[in-house]
């Protein structure tokens, strides 16, 4: 560790221009990050869900759909029938734009003469009360027009804007809803649909970025004032988050990583995990100043004690983070690396920035390195250090008791990867998406692919049976195909006669239907079979729910296809909420894999330096217990696993070792100075401790404010990534301690008391030997 304080000490200014350049550069490749929040961008690149689901899209001109609903009174009433038509008129001019279809432009297929003409549905708007009533009762008696394009009750019309193939959904969506907008009163107008999803979700991760960055950087600012009460103390190591911060923003740009709902959390969480390390080295320079050495020997002193202690935490804080990077999910990959990244430049920072800025800076008297007199933070640590010598038997049994009633929770706990969950119940997004479910079935849509000859009857009745078993599906409705398109020409075909809504009944029907079809001028073939009648796509609206009923339903899909073509026909199941439930699986894979990598990898790193496997394990309860009270309040509180929530185990892996580390480099150095394990269990907590809880709570605090965060996840994972910081400190400075003084007073020779301390061997081995 001496390396680091001798650069230090020879290039001051060196360092201080290397900080400057790499900070300029930086910025610049911040300025290039982009956000991104649709669903296939957290798959990697070539995943077969995602090309599958690409391939649809193209080959039947676009999967992607901004719903607007417009809900009224009366949906007949002429003057919202005038302004339903003024609003499908104003949304077809929006460039990215494709096709609009409403209530007022939707075409029929109509017998003529022996042939088949598709024309708009009106002609004219009807005026009269009498044309009003005829056209109300022709809609809403046809299941063709009604829970398509107008809700059963005659209240809510839908607008389908399908977005055009190569435009971005995202800017699509905002223009849309501009114009929508001016719609708007009395009627209400809401926007539903994965363009519109993600549309609010950039958004929502724009405000966040501009709100809660400043806010952690401020509150940590008023943590550090209490810890130091120095103008100093707290610009010091607030300027090492912030150095930090830049770095990683700008390595994102650089790499064209963008932002997303989970590397929005990036800056405030360094912010939030960058500052513990500054605050140790200023607290023990502090230490050390009192003790009547200059700045140079206390500098010194500090890195070559501490710095141990810092790296060694940094380290594992970094492999808990990177453990993220074997995930399938790119995104949580991303954030793995990036978060590793950002730590190790906070720590490099803390030990060569902060004590060559602490040399430049004008000497401070000794007298103003006084111990912070917050009365609150040294009764508690005497509390604890009283409980540790009179009571240790009392909070080993209150321990055991607590983990075992959190433990009952565990089973409860689920996974979740709809990203409209993101918002709160009663928010707009979610007000919209529960219009559009209630009154037409769903916001998302699922996609079936038939291949086969689908000009042979046998082939289409199978394809219609197949939407009947659909049907029966709870959360299923309105499936549509071109079977149901054929059905509809061969009624019109035979003057209207209900009982000819049917398949066709021969092979040269059905063709002769397909040419006329494609004769009349209307792409709706196009939506639904493709140009050589090889493949025949069905959509469903399928309503938004949770991941086990979503589960549930693509199995029974499945089990559809099964019993309706076999084997020897190829149908592919595609949509969002496929891509959802494989988001959900890969979810649980990434938890365990994170998990078992961060526990391993930290466990390794702190058996490499301690030379004591039961030590090391020691070091590991407090975070043991911090990840079951995790799991175990998600599922008492019923909050699931998320492509947000996922990432608390590891966080709270990496983050919350650091306090073992702390105290346990603390404990050696004690024992190393002559005193009994008890008495250098109390002397830990009473000096390293205090660093320690304003540790904890300057990352208390910056995760807290994730509570203002507009998404429902982001708000679970602050709200729990701060607890799990209060327990991890619990643990680090009452659990661990209590345990030190048992076993290096009862078993020494099994945890090595002899060995040489945390400060010798890391020396030694950056030494060379």
């Amino acid at each position: 560790m001496t390396w680091f304080w001798q650069v230090a000490r020879r290039y001051p200014w060196a360092v201080l221009g290397v900080v400057a350049l790499i900070t300029v550069a930086a910025a610049f490749g911040a300025a290039r990050i982009r956000v991104v929040t649709d669903i296939r961008e957290f798959f990697p690149q070539g995943d077969p869900l995602v090309a599958t689901y690409r391939e649809v899209d193209e080959k039947f001109g676009g999967m992607e759909y901004i719903m607007v609903a417009l809900a009224a009174k009366d949906v007949f009433a002429p003057e919202t029938l005038q302004k339903l038509d003024q609003l499908t008129r104003a949304l077809q001019e929006v460039p990215g734009v494709r096709s609009v279809r409403s209530l007022t432009n939707i075409e029929e297929i109509r017998g003529a003469e022996g042939a088949i003409e598709v024309a708009p549905l009106v002609e004219e708007l009807p005026r009269t009360p009498e044309e009003i009533e005829a056209f109300r009762r022709r809609v809403l008696s046809d299941d063709f027009y009604a829970g398509n394009f107008v809700s059963a009750q005659g209240r809510t019309a839908l607008v389908m804007v399908q977005v055009a193939e190569g435009a971005d959904p995202v800017e699509v969506s905002a223009a849309v809803r501009r114009v929508a907008q001016e719609f708007e009163g009395p009627e209400r107008v809401a926007l539903a649909g994965s363009p519109t999803l993600n549309e609010l979700l950039t958004k929502a991760i724009y405000q966040d970025l501009r709100r809660l960055f400043p806010l952690s950087a401020a509150l940590v600012s008023l943590v550090l004032y209490l810890a130091f009460r120095t103008a100093r103390g707290v610009a010091l190591p607030l300027a090492t988050v912030l150095l930090s911060v830049v770095w990683t923003l700008g390595l994102m740009g650089f790499l064209g990583a963008p932002f997303s709902q989970a590397s929005a959390m990036l800056p405030p969480l360094l912010v939030s995990v960058g500052s513990a390390y500054g605050i140790h080295v200023l607290s023990r320079y502090g230490e050390e100043r009192r003790l009547g050495l200059d700045r140079h020997q206390a500098l010194e002193r500090t890195i070559a004690s501490v710095g141990l202690a810092v790296f060694l935490a940094a380290a594992t804080t970094m492999a808990g983070f990177a453990a993220n990077g074997f995930t399938k999910i790119i995104r949580l990959r991303e954030f793995g690396y990036l978060t590793a990244f950002g730590v190790g430049v906070a720590f490099l920072i803390s030990v060569v920035f902060i004590p060559t800025l602490l040399l430049l800076l004008p000497d401070r008297p000794v007298e103003r390195h006084r111990r912070s007199a917050n009365r609150a933070v040294r009764g508690f640590l005497s509390w604890v250090e009283h409980l540790i010598a009179r009571r240790k038997r009392w909070v080993a049994l209150v321990a055991l008791l607590l983990l075992a009633l959190a433990g009952f929770g565990l089973p409860r706990l689920t996974t979740e990867s709809d990203f409209i969950n993101f918002f709160k119940p009663g928010s707009e997004p979610r007000r919209a998406a529960d219009l559009v479910t209630a009154e037409f079935g769903g916001a998302q849509t699922v996609e079936i692919v038939v291949k086969g000859d689908l000009q042979d009857p046998e082939v289409l009745r199978r394809i219609d049976r197949f939407q009947e078993d659909l049907k029966q599906i709870k959360v299923i409705s309105k499936p549509f195909s071109i079977v149901d398109v054929l059905k509809r020409t061969n009624q019109v075909m035979h003057e209207g006669d209900p009982a000819y809504y049917t398949v066709p009944d021969s092979r040269e029907a059905v063709a002769q239907y397909l040419l006329l079809l494609s004769m009349s001028g209307t792409d709706l073939l196009d939506r639904v079979i493709t140009f050589d009648y090889g493949e025949a796509k069905i959509q469903a609206r399928v309503e938004g729910t949770s991941s086990a009923v979503r589960r549930q339903m693509i199995t029974a899909v499945n089990q559809a296809i099964q019993r309706n073509f076999g084997p020897e026909m190829e149908v592919t199941v595609t949509g969002t909420p496929v891509l959802f439930e494989s988001i959900s699986e890969m979810i649980i894979t990434s938890q365990i894999q994170s998990l078992a990598l961060s526990l391993v990898a930290i466990y390794l790193l702190i058996s490499l330096l301690t030379r004591s496997w039961f030590s090391s394990l020691l070091c590991m309860v407090p975070v043991v217990v911090t990840i079951w009270i995790n799991f175990s309040l998600m599922g008492w509180l019923g909050i699931p696993l998320d492509v947000v929530s996922v990432l608390i185990a590891s966080v709270a892996v990496g983050i919350g070792i650091d306090y073992s580390v702390h105290v346990f480099s603390r404990f050696r150095e004690e024992l190393l100075a002559g005193k009994p394990p008890l008495e250098a269990a109390r002397a830990t907590v009473l000096t390293v401790g205090e660093a320690v809880v304003y540790n904890a709570l300057a990352v208390f605090a910056g995760f807290a404010l994730l509570l203002w965060s507009e998404f429902r996840p982001v708000q679970y994972f602050g709200g729990l990534t701060a607890l799990t910081m209060v327990v991890s400190m619990a643990g680090a400075l009452l659990i661990l301690p209590a345990l030190l003084a048992v076993v290096y007073t009862r078993w020494p020779a099994a945890v090595g008391a002899g060995a040489p301390t945390l400060r010798e061997e890391a020396g030694r081995a950056l030494r060379g030997g």
